[in-house]
């Protein structure tokens, strides 16, 4: 797929209850936004995306904004131990 091609494949796309990938997270806006992210045919290529532009609000590729935080944190961490 082209770079951005990806989104129109996304199972948020359109779907009734998108707004949960930017609301709150909650432990109900979480659970119920992870659902849709689950059987998505394009969540690595959304979660590489928010990794990779270092998006830090929403849900993105089954990713929280906490989980790639600690991703962030963890590739910061390694990064200094190689120096």
């Amino acid at each position: 797929m082209m770079p951005a091609d990806w989104r129109l494949s996304a199972a948020c796309r359109g779907h009734k209850d998108a707004d949960l990938f930017f609301a709150p997270q909650t432990p109900v806006n979480v659970e119920r936004a992870l659902e849709i992210c689950h059987d998505c045919p394009v969540q690595a290529d959304c979660a590489d995306e928010a990794l990779t532009a270092r998006i830090e609000h929403g849900i993105w590729g089954g990713l929280t904004e906490d989980d790639r935080a600690a991703i962030w944190r963890h590739e910061l961490w390694e990064a200094a131990q190689t120096r």
